[in-house]
């Protein structure tokens, strides 16, 4: 049974990921394995018992990857921002939700400006 004093770390100084690798390199072994196989599939049966393995060994891959890249990122750690930054940074979403209501209003205004102009023009018509 491994202890944690022989398990590799990875960079992320997380034994998880590193099993998670292991078992993607793994997956990968099998692969290169079943691929091999299937080049010498004499027949279609042949070819059609191996194609469950190799998606499966695929997907064991993907998921592998996918697990390795979301630990990773867990593990991150991101640095707060000082206050000048973060006032301003509340500065411009304030400028961007007054613009947006702004925006809003004028869309609004021009809409019922355009439904009065068609209404004006659909009563001359009639005229």
């Amino acid at each position: 049974m491994p202890t944690s004093q022989n398990t590799p770390l990875t960079p992320a100084g997380d034994p998880r990921i590193a099993a998670i690798h292991s078992a993607r390199v793994a997956a990968e072994a099998v692969l290169v394995e079943l691929m091999r196989r299937s080049e010498d599939a004499i027949t279609a049966d042949d070819m059609a018992d191996l194609q469950p393995e190799i998606e499966l060994a695929r997907g064991t891959i993907h998921d592998c990857r996918q697990k390795e890249i979301d630990l990773t990122a867990a593990a991150t750690t991101v640095q707060p921002l000082n206050p000048a930054s973060l006032a301003k940074l509340q500065q411009l979403a304030d400028s961007v939700d007054r613009a947006t209501i702004r925006n809003a209003i004028a869309s609004a205004a021009l809409g019922g400006l355009a439904s009065i102009l068609n209404s004006a023009i659909r009563i001359n018509a009639m005229l």
